[in-house]
């Protein structure tokens, strides 16, 4: 997370990146992702299965996200969360959703 946090506010404008976890396997290429920036800047996994708490509602292992002010800012917010609530919660996936909320 301090990793892409640092990458995306190097990056310029309108750049894309990927992020993945390195047991994710694609089905498809991850080119037929990019349809999905036309509407957003941010496109995360949603869970497949009703969650029982809000923690576990994305999926951080695979997002994709076209640097905007406001990736940048949702990145900043996460890893700042992530910072302040480590010990509370093992993970930064489970800060995740704290922060699209700011």
């Amino acid at each position: 997370l301090a990793f892409a946090n640092s990458t995306i506010a190097a990056l310029p404008l309108d750049d894309i990146v990927l992020y993945t976890d390195l047991d994710v396997m694609p089905l498809q290429p991850y080119s037929r992702l990019l349809r999905w920036l036309t509407w957003n800047d941010l496109v995360l996994t949603h869970e497949p299965q009703p969650s029982i708490t809000e923690l576990h509602r994305f999926n951080g292992g695979l997002w994709l996200l076209r640097v905007s002010r406001a990736t940048r800012a949702l990145l900043h917010n996460w890893y700042a969360t992530f910072l302040r609530n480590e010990r509370l919660v093992s993970g930064e996936q489970a800060h995740l959703p704290d922060a699209v909320r700011q």
